[in-house]
């Protein structure tokens, strides 16, 4: 499989939140939380998007970082 081409860090956001923010919500169970985890996530893709932009699958990588997020809180609170 080839590596997506390179694009701003806006294009990828327009282009991926609402269907990693779905991912999340439906690995976590929690609409609410997984919105708040997948803004994290962006937030550190964000500051990092030269490294993020040169994965395979930058998608995956912020749905990944959003879900430990959610499960980091969920453990947190029990």
């Amino acid at each position: 499989m080839m590596a997506e081409p390179v694009r701003s860090f806006e294009d990828f956001y327009r282009a991926e939140w609402a269907s990693v923010r779905r991912a999340v919500g439906f690995t976590v169970g929690e609409p609410d939380l997984a919105r708040e985890c997948v803004d994290e996530a962006m937030t550190r893709a964000y500051e990092r998007w030269h490294q993020v932009a040169a994965m395979d699958r930058p998608a995956a990588w912020v749905y990944r970082v959003a879900v430990n997020q959610a499960r980091n809180r969920g453990r947190r609170r029990a």
